[in-house]
């Protein structure tokens, strides 16, 4: 299994989705979890929308 290792995240009060970054006062989503899939995507989970935002090592 390949080891990757994230120096540093920043989410500041929550996400918009996909489109723009938010700004705290137009965050729609507050992310509640995170977690590596074995590709290296990163998935973090939603606990108001109940959706899950993925972020592929290619930035998209």
């Amino acid at each position: 299994m390949k080891q990757v290792i994230i120096s540093s995240l920043l989410v500041v009060g929550g996400f918009t989705g996909t489109d723009s970054p938010a700004s705290p006062g137009s965050a729609r989503a507050r992310p509640t979890g995170l977690a590596m899939g074995p590709d290296g995507s990163v998935y973090i989970s939603d606990s108001v929308t109940g959706r899950i935002l993925k972020i592929a090592l290619t930035g998209s």
